[in-house]
């Protein structure tokens, strides 16, 4: 999530590269563990982040930064309710 500034401009090619290294770190962990290594909310997250800079790469970026808010929106609707009573 710090390789993209949402606020400011689109990410560098050098803050993607970071971003899809960590992806690519985080996915190597939890498919070399035996157990789960990630909640489900933790592999939502990871999931909204790799459809931004990984599976929509080659849409426009306005498309991209859409369709990252509605995945968050979405696990915003499923885990608010978590947030206030855990």
């Amino acid at each position: 999530m710090s390789s993209w500034h949402p606020l400011w401009l689109a990410p560098s090619k050098a803050d993607a590269d970071r971003a899809i290294a960590a992806l690519d770190t985080a996915n190597q962990r939890v498919s070399e563990s035996r157990r789960p290594i990630v909640t489900q909310k933790e592999g939502d997250f990871l999931s909204g982040m790799e459809g931004f800079f990984l599976r929509d790469k080659d849409l426009p970026y306005t498309q991209r930064v859409y369709n990252y808010e509605a995945q968050m929106r979405q696990l915003y609707l499923r885990y608010s309710l978590f947030l206030f009573y855990n």
